[in-house]
């Protein structure tokens, strides 16, 4: 990541959650952010499916 890059998201629970999940996802496994991302987000699905989640963090 470049320096002084940011992200723009909407902060709502599913998206807090997932950062936190995610986070923790590759502070205890793994680097590798692509493997761990994918994980995260299939692990939170089946956790919540009856809850919207998108990955564009904004509805398109």
């Amino acid at each position: 990541v470049p320096e002084g890059s940011f992200i723009v998201r909407a902060h709502t629970a599913m998206s807090n959650l997932f950062s936190c999940l995610w986070f923790n996802e590759v502070d205890r496994f793994t680097p590798r952010d692509q493997l761990s991302f994918a994980y995260t987000y299939l692990k939170l699905r089946k956790m919540n499916p009856e809850k919207p989640f998108y990955l564009h963090m904004f509805k398109v």
